[in-house]
C-alpha cells in the first residue's frame, strides 16, 4: 500500500482478547508516534461473538434455522472467523 507522505495513518491491532490503537504520523522516512492506546476487555473474540449473532439472527428469522439444534453452531463461528480475516487483510473493502 503506498502512503503519501505527510499522512496522518490509524493503525487498530485486533488480538484475540485485546485491542490496540495507534495513530501515526508519517513524513519521509520519519514515523512518529502520535497517539496509542489500547482496550484489555475488547478483541477479536468480540468480533467474532457480533459477527456470530448478526447471522445466527438472519439464519433464525429468515430462514428459520437454529444452528444449535442443527449442531452447526461451532461451524458458523468458524465462518465469522473466516470473515473477520479476510476483511483483515483488505485495506479498502467496498
Amino acid at each position: 500500500m503506498d502512503i503519501p507522505n505527510h499522512s496522518k495513518v490509524l493503525f487498530f491491532d485486533f488480538g484475540g482478547g485485546t485491542v490496540d490503537v495507534c495513530i501515526v504520523d508519517i513524513a519521509a522516512d520519519n514515523l512518529q508516534m502520535l497517539s496509542y492506546d489500547g482496550d484489555y476487555y475488547l478483541g477479536g473474540r468480540d468480533f467474532d461473538a457480533l459477527l456470530y449473532n448478526h447471522f445466527d439472527g438472519i439464519l433464525k428469522h429468515k430462514h428459520n434455522i437454529d444452528v444449535v439444534k442443527i449442531n452447526k453452531k461451532y461451524l458458523l463461528l468458524q465462518k465469522c472467523q473466516e470473515i473477520k480475516h479476510t476483511l483483515s487483510i483488505y485495506d479498502n473493502f467496498w
